[in-house]
């Protein structure tokens, strides 16, 4: 939840991955980090608070992509036409 709601704010966000956010999201929505590599996180961090073009490009995506996909209006649609679809 708090990916989905910092991207609606507008940030850009940096979070551990997943394969839900491997799936879901496009390179440029979300940056993300292995737990297993922390050095190589730091070193991803630094990359992008040093490129602020690149932090609002981030932000814009990731803030596109959450209020097209990741409203509660859109995931009950989603979930109306999955009910609709078990009928």
């Amino acid at each position: 939840e708090r990916v989905f709601t910092a991207m609606a704010a507008g940030a850009a966000v940096f979070s551990e991955s997943s394969r839900y956010y491997d799936d879901v999201f496009k390179d440029r929505e979300l940056a993300t980090y292995s737990i297993r590599k922390p050095d190589r996180a730091a070193e991803q961090l630094a990359a992008l608070l040093a490129d602020p073009p690149a932090q609002a490009a981030l932000a814009r995506a990731g803030h596109a992509r959450a209020k097209a996909e990741h409203t509660w209006t859109a995931r009950a649609v989603k979930l109306m036409k999955a009910v609709e679809a078990a009928r």
